[in-house]
């Protein structure tokens, strides 16, 4: 079974749980905070943006990938600097942030760091010590562009996209699916001083009772036949997979300031390509920290040698 198969196979099993799960009404989103806790959260989700003009923003990206037949991979990349947020402009976001990247694929390595600018809707990016530019409102408005991307706004497109119609579920095949998220140890959410932590474990999911009866109650309404095949071979698949959200707190602004999503998933190689006779292992890392709210106006001076590019043909050297 190839990897892209298993994707998608796995998106098809979560998008077949997650819209039946949703409609829950006596489901314990809190995943095991107290009442009180579980209200700090939720009032302070999604509130710096709320309260926030501008910003400064610092996030980085760590990702591993041993054990495939082409080599290791590792990859790191890091950015700095103010964002802002404008609803009423033509394009609503400026920032100016210089990245670092560095990368091993395989033994073949590079580093670099990399200006990266929106300012008055143009993106300008410098590359080998020479500035590139895109005008983001013209491609925006693009109808090539709008054909392409047009469902990354459109919800029904991109539903179409990735599946079609969902089918639709009895009252049976509900229950199992909710039956999904008591499964001890699977989901499970607790408080660390300013820091929530929500945890997913998938794999003590795939190897649930309550997970083969509900991919048994999916294959009933899935026509394409891979919930079945899926629900029998992740098990043997997936090792190992853990997922950790972080979200922290900050008590004095009321708002969530910074965000960690970790992922360490190992995948029985083998199941994928007969001749790979260790585990791949994947670790990732994403972290976003936001400071200094309302004082970190953005400003760039524009360069007077930039070169503006036609958005098709924008690579930017790479």
């Amino acid at each position: 079974m190839k990897a892209r198969s298993l994707v998608l196979a796995l998106v098809l099993v979560l998008a077949l749980i997650v819209p039946s799960v949703i409609q829950a009404q006596d489901i314990d989103t809190c995943f095991g905070l107290s009442e009180s806790d579980c209200e700090v959260l939720n009032k302070a989700s999604g509130q710096a943006l709320m309260i926030a003009e501008n910003f400064t923003m610092n996030y980085g990206i760590d990702l591993t990938v041993t054990g495939t037949p082409d080599g290791d991979l590792v990859f790191n990349h890091t950015g700095v600097g103010p964002v802002a947020i404008d609803a009423t402009a033509e394009f609503p976001l400026s920032m100016n942030l210089m990245t670092d990247t560095s990368f091993d694929i395989a033994g073949e390595a590079d580093s670099g760091a990399v200006p990266f600018v929106i300012y008055d809707g143009i993106l300008y990016i410098q590359v080998d010590e020479k500035w590139g530019g895109v005008n983001l409102i013209e491609m925006m408005n693009d109808p090539e562009f709008a054909d392409q991307f047009g469902m990354l706004t459109d919800p029904e497109a991109l539903a179409d996209q990735f599946g079609g119609d969902m089918p639709e579920f009895d009252e049976a095949t509900q229950e199992k699916l909710m039956a999904l998220l008591s499964i001890e140890g699977f989901l499970n959410q607790v408080r660390n001083g300013d820091m929530f932590e929500f945890t997913v474990d998938l794999g003590t999911l795939i190897r649930s009772p309550q997970f083969s009866e509900a991919i048994t109650e999916l294959a009933a309404v899935d026509e394409s036949g891979m919930a079945m095949g899926v629900g029998m071979l992740l098990p043997m698949v997936l090792q190992n997979g853990v997922i950790q959200v972080n979200q922290r707190v900050n008590s004095d602004l009321g708002a969530v300031d910074r965000i960690e999503v970790n992922i360490d998933a190992t995948i029985n190689g083998a199941m994928l390509d007969p001749e790979l006779e260790e585990p791949i292992v994947v670790d990732f890392s994403f972290w976003v920290e936001l400071s200094a709210l309302n004082d970190s106006p953005v400003s760039f001076e524009v360069p007077a040698d930039v070169e503006m590019m036609d958005p098709n043909d924008a690579n930017f050297g790479f």
